[in-house]
């Protein structure tokens, strides 16, 4: 069941458990977090087939989707970067548990639309 809380909830910051060093563990559970919205969250799919393309909404669901790319190229750079390569298996994990978290809500806001997401 889909409730609004869950999403204002999931923007709060969940830190892993660094070796030490809080202020990284928070950078990398925003940028994982961030990594999930824009991999995750792609409102222009939902389009049906026969929608104009040129319509304005479509053009901008698109342009959308073009800039929740090239973020999450920015994040994955900063997620595999050199600064974090000591802490690599906290960020695939932070990765991989913000992902589930925004699928999970993802999912649950389509079903409450009646969106088939099979």
């Amino acid at each position: 069941m889909f409730s609004l809380w869950q999403w204002e909830a999931a923007w709060l910051p969940k830190p892993g458990k660094t070796a030490g060093d809080e202020y990284h563990s928070l950078l990398v559970d925003m940028a994982a977090f961030g990594h999930a919205l824009h991999a995750g969250i792609r409102p222009a799919a939902l389009l049906p087939e026969s929608v104009a393309p040129m319509d304005p909404f479509v053009l901008a669901l698109r342009r959308i989707e073009f800039e929740s790319g090239r973020l999450l190229q920015a994040q994955i750079l900063f997620l595999k970067g050199p600064e974090l390569v000591s802490v690599r298996d906290e960020v695939a994990d932070a990765v991989e548990r913000r992902h589930d978290q925004v699928r999970e809500h993802w999912i649950a806001m389509l079903h409450s639309l009646d969106v088939d997401t099979d």
